[in-house]
């Protein structure tokens, strides 16, 4: 599992205005420091490489104190080896720096199933599940986002009649949309090539997702990242984006991985304006198809009265839309085993 990232990962917590950080390579690691550097550079708006080392059977003389007094903030250190990582830690202490490691987060907690899904989207993109060393399952899909040629194939054609409608009601201009939970790579890709949309993607990990396609060199094909990103979760739309601002809400594969829903409806409804459309994708009863595992705690479907709902493990079942929402639903496009698919429309003041 790569240190790096694992590393990388640990830091984000420490971000802020002007961050200093030395990164310390242990030689087993067999990591270049050019490449460790080159993955932080999405992050250079406020981060600061101060020094990076790579060390060889023991930590050079006088290292801490002179990252200390050259106002070095932190240490970031790619090792494994259990005494190196306990010495770096007294150093730091010593010398009054942040420490920071490649230590996992808790077994089934949630910050350790965010770091599973940043793996994932690094095997995906790299072509190659570097823990197992097989191939990954979705690279055909993931060749297709890249594409220019093909990622209107990923696009949800059963938005398009209602977006060339509310494009048309717009006069013409690019939609507004926000992605949420967009991932690494936004399903809306193909919107945003042929300038029918602007998209702002909101999702907690966009910052490590930046740091992926910078690992594997992506960066500069076009529209590859959203306009905006908004690293948030989608809970916290509230804080991040103001109301009624815009066209469009698309999440694909994203709802059931949050704390509350509807609660995400309610936000939603919040920043689209009047007569706004709202396009969801779920994989249908995936809480229980994957056991509850990581962050898949809620089952979600149309339900026998034809509600779109969902379902937590212990059998409460609540509508995704409540009767007194800000939305109505127009269709239901896509409704079997797998996948399911809703569209609705901000009611009008």
């Amino acid at each position: 599992m790569n240190l790096a990232l694992r590393a990388i990962f640990n830091l984000r917590r420490h971000r802020g205005p002007g961050r200093r950080v030395a990164v310390l390579i242990d030689a087993p690691a067999a990591i270049s420091g050019d490449e460790v550097v080159r993955m932080l550079r999405p992050w250079s708006a406020w981060l600061t490489i101060d020094t990076v080392v790579q060390m060889g059977r023991r930590i050079p003389a006088g290292l801490f104190d002179a990252l200390s007094a050259n106002e070095c903030q932190i240490v970031m250190l790619l090792s494994d080896r259990s005494a190196i990582v306990e010495l770096v830690r007294e150093e730091c202490a010593r010398c009054d720096l942040a420490y920071v490691g490649a230590e996992l987060a808790p077994k089934d907690s949630r910050e350790l199933a965010l770091f599973q899904e940043v793996l994932h989207h690094d095997y995906e993109l790299g072509g190659c599940n570097e823990y197992t060393n097989t191939d990954p399952q979705a690279s055909p899909w993931v060749l297709r986002m890249l594409s220019v040629a093909h990622c209107r194939r990923q696009f949800p054609a059963y938005l398009t009649p209602y977006l060339d409608l509310l494009w048309h009601e717009r006069d013409g201009r690019p939609l507004d949309a926000i992605d949420v939970g967009c991932g690494a790579l936004s399903r809306l890709r193909w919107g945003a090539l042929n300038g029918r949309l602007r998209v702002t993607g909101v999702d907690p990990l966009l910052d490590m997702y930046a740091v992926v396609i910078e690992r594997h060199g992506l960066g500069a094909l076009p529209s590859l990242a959203c306009a905006r990103d908004v690293v948030a979760c989608a809970e916290d739309l509230g804080d991040h984006l103001p109301a009624s601002s815009y066209d469009v809400a698309y999440s694909s594969n994203a709802l059931d991985h949050t704390n509350d829903p509807p609660r995400i409806i309610e936000a939603l409804s919040r920043v689209l304006r009047p007569g706004g459309l709202l396009g969801l994708e779920v994989f249908t009863r995936e809480g229980s198809r994957e056991q509850w595992w990581q962050l898949h705690q809620f089952d979600m479907y149309v339900d026998d009265a034809g509600r779109f709902v969902c379902e937590t493990r212990d059998g409460v079942v609540r509508p995704v839309f409540p009767p007194d929402a800000d939305f109505d639903v127009v269709d239901i496009p896509i409704q079997h085993d797998t996948v399911t698919a809703v569209v609705a429309r901000r009611k009008m003041k």
